[in-house]
């Protein structure tokens, strides 16, 4: 009875939400997502309170970064480009400490395996990222070293030559040489520094960013034994790298058979995990509670319905309502996606009715989820979005509202042990609780 009850209540709070491909703006001077590095990111800046989402796409062959920027609330894109050589796959973030800003910067790493960032507020590229807050010093070396050099120099050429003409030419030419010498020297310091011999020996490298921790996970398998897969971190306070522990899945029980190449990284509030997809059915996670000494751990009841990559089969997720991960399985003409509850049951759910069926470009799109948990698809010439509380699965809904009402049928019993709280008043408190917000 309390099932049938809750099935009802869910049927009185459903209402449709979709919006279709053309009553959204597509972007400008946009590529087929499969034939370049492409990234969607989303981004609500604390200063004005706007949403917007930013992709970003390279052309290798010509150094040109380009960024689309969508405002959602006014339904409109605008476009920019930039010269700088990245690399593949493109490595993109909003930096996570930057959201006092209308417009963020955009962490990058380039070919020569150095951080760099993109600032749209000013349009302009930050070169060495993290070099320029840690050595500020070195950066700018004090002119009091100069002048003690200059006034020794001067002090041995007026005891050499008794001649001012040639104290004065001597100390000239000094000063300047110690000068290029420096600044010869900051620049090598700060191009072996600034290198990360991390992704020197890694392929197949992914990257997320954690807004709670302030920094930029990657995760790549190294070059000399596949295996092996090595993570490492970007703190955008401190801007600095740190090491975190490498994994050998041959370690992992149960170990995967299959060599392991990362395919994506996700964020988990709920479990403050980080989640990484591969081209196996395996999902591995690694918790950040203390990502120094972490390790990586495998989902042991958990495999994928289909492998990402798998017969020409693209797949995304994206993490909504804090703790659920939806899968999209873009094949040609076809759409498939699942559910994956991490806050309760930890159970995979195929949705029931596949809204995404009907749209027959997913293949070439990019997703990205929104904080109001509105799903966009991007693509050439294509865009639109999905409300995913509404493709939540009848049976993940009622397993939830047996939780929620679980939890309010016990706090009426601890709060008011003598008074009778209905099955109706216990509905009114569950219309009022968050659900899938």
């Amino acid at each position: 009875f309390t099932q049938c009850f809750l099935l009802y209540h869910l049927c009185l709070q459903a209402t449709p939400k979709m919006e279709s491909k053309n009553a959204l703006r597509v972007p400008l001077h946009f590529s087929q997502p499969a034939l370049y590095s492409s990234k969607a990111l989303f981004y609500r800046s604390n200063k004005d309170h706007q949403a917007h989402i930013f992709l970003v796409q390279s052309r290798s062959k010509d150094d040109i970064i380009m960024v689309n920027h969508y405002q959602v609330e006014r339904n409109s894109f605008d476009f920019n480009s930039f010269r700088v050589p990245v690399k593949r796959p493109l490595l993109a973030h909003i930096i996570p400490d930057d959201q006092d800003q209308i417009k963020p910067q955009i962490s990058l790493i380039t070919t020569n395996d150095q951080f760099c960032a993109l600032d749209l507020d000013t349009d302009k590229l930050v070169h060495n990222y993290q070099y320029q807050a840690t050595d500020t010093a070195l950066s700018h070396p004090p002119d009091v070293a100069h002048m003690a050099m200059l006034m020794l120099m001067c002090a041995i050429c007026a005891y050499a030559y008794n001649g001012l003409y040639q104290i004065a030419l001597f100390s000239v030419l000094i000063f300047g040489f110690a000068h290029h010498i420096a600044s010869f020297a900051r620049d090598v310091e700060r191009d072996i520094k600034c290198t990360i011999p991390s992704l020197q020996k890694l392929h197949h490298i992914v990257s997320c960013a954690v807004y709670a921790d302030n920094a930029i996970y990657f995760v790549g398998s190294q070059r000399s034994n596949p295996t092996q897969l090595n993570c490492f971190k970007f703190d955008t306070v401190d801007r600095r790298f740190c090491q975190l522990h490498s994994v050998d899945v041959r370690n992992i029980s149960p170990a995967p058979t299959d060599i392991v190449e990362p395919h994506q990284m996700l964020y988990v509030e709920a479990m403050h995990s980080l989640i990484l997809f591969t081209n196996t059915a395996h999902v591995f996670y690694l918790p950040l509670t203390d990502a120094i000494n972490a390790k990586w751990k495998l989902f042991e009841d958990i495999v994928l319905p289909e492998i990402p990559g798998h017969r020409h089969q693209s797949m995304q997720a994206v993490v909504a309502f804090k703790g659920i991960i939806f899968l999209f399985y873009q094949r040609e003409h076809d759409a498939m996606v699942y559910c994956w509850d991490l806050i309760f049951s930890g159970d995979l759910y195929q949705t029931d009715d596949n809204a995404f069926a009907g749209y027959d470009k997913f293949e070439d799109c990019l997703v990205v989820n929104t904080d109001t948990n509105w799903c966009h698809f991007v693509g050439k010439n294509f865009h639109c979005k999905f409300d995913l509380a509404e493709e939540i699965p009848a049976s993940l809904s009622i397993t939830h509202l047996q939780m929620y009402h679980s939890l309010i049928k016990q706090y009426s019993l601890e709060c008011a042990p003598h008074a009778v709280v209905t099955m109706d008043i216990q509905m009114m408190i569950l219309d009022y609780f968050p659900f899938f917000l």
